[in-house]
């Protein structure tokens, strides 16, 4: 037991040294078919009983032109024990002191399940849209826009709350009309809609095949999926505030799940986690300055 959470508080506070070898392997422009003007192929996560939320999101698409594809959603009461291997529970009750609730297992579980989906099928290029989510009128013409800028990310996250963009951030290129592709220095947790390569679909079924971390967090995380975290502004997608979340809302509650040596122990870690996600979030957005300047040059 002892031994078990000494393993589990260097895992929590370690960092993946390996970011730094992995930082430098700059994206490549799609080819073929990608560097024209089709759409990549379109994935919406939904459970198969969410028949308004899928009626809604795929009126969306349609009125674009955009085809796409159902993935079912893992059931946060429906998953074996199997299905929640890829969880390191107590390495999140260590830096959090409670574990993820089912319902946040479930939206890792789908996403996992998407990413294995398209590095098995060896998917150019992807958009992954929740069931829930609402994109702007601009939404094809800014994906073709970076498509044609391919060379610059691997994975591209669309929000919906304005106040990033009041946040630091660096402009990268100019996409279409008043949107442009950035880098921010912190890490939201949405992930209801973000354009995806193989290479970043690799990474992230890489992190996700043992982590603590829930999903819409882990993408923000470049230490941990070696991918850059870039989104565009002004905003380009949101979730549709007239559905309830799937997740549930006992996520927020502040109750803690632990006791004894482990409450201890995450009573010395947690500032030290809260901590060293700081201190990595600003070492990747700083170690970046010179690369985006030269970007910028083009």
């Amino acid at each position: 037991m002892k031994a078990g959470i000494i393993g589990h508080i260097r895992k929590t506070l370690a960092l993946d040294y390996t970011f730094f070898m992995n930082y430098w392997s700059a994206p490549q422009a799609l080819q073929g078919e990608w560097a024209s003007n089709k759409m990549p192929t379109v994935f919406i996560i939904t459970l198969p009983q969410e028949a308004e939320r899928q009626a809604k999101i795929a009126a969306r698409l349609e009125k674009f032109g955009i085809t796409y594809e159902f993935f079912p959603a893992a059931h946060k009461d429906m998953m074996s024990a199997a299905d929640r291997v890829f969880y390191n529970s107590r390495r999140r009750r260590l830096a959090m002191g409670k574990d993820l609730y089912n319902g946040e297992i479930a939206c890792m579980l789908s996403h996992k399940r998407l990413m294995e989906k398209i590095v098995r099928e060896n998917i150019a290029c992807a958009i992954v849209l929740e069931d829930d989510c609402v994109m702007c009128d601009e939404f094809p013409a800014i994906i073709k826009a970076l498509l044609a800028k391919a060379d610059l990310w691997h994975l591209v996250r669309f929000f919906g709350n304005e106040k990033h963009e009041r946040r630091p951030h660096r402009k990268l290129a100019r996409l279409v009309d008043k949107f442009s592709l950035v880098r921010i220095a912190t890490s939201p947790g949405e992930s209801h809609c973000y354009l995806i390569d193989q290479f970043g679909a690799q990474n992230m079924a890489r992190a996700l095949s043992h982590t603590s971390t829930p999903i819409d967090i882990l993408l923000g995380q470049p230490w941990k999926t070696h991918l850059g975290v870039l989104t565009v502004y002004p905003k380009v997608a949101w979730q549709d505030k007239n559905f309830e979340s799937s997740l549930g809302d006992e996520r927020f509650s502040g109750k803690l799940h632990v006791a004894g040596l482990e409450k201890f122990a995450f009573q010395i870690l947690h500032p030290l986690y809260v901590i060293r996600n700081t201190i990595f979030k600003k070492i990747w957005y700083f170690a970046t300055v010179i690369q985006d300047w030269r970007i910028e040059q083009r």
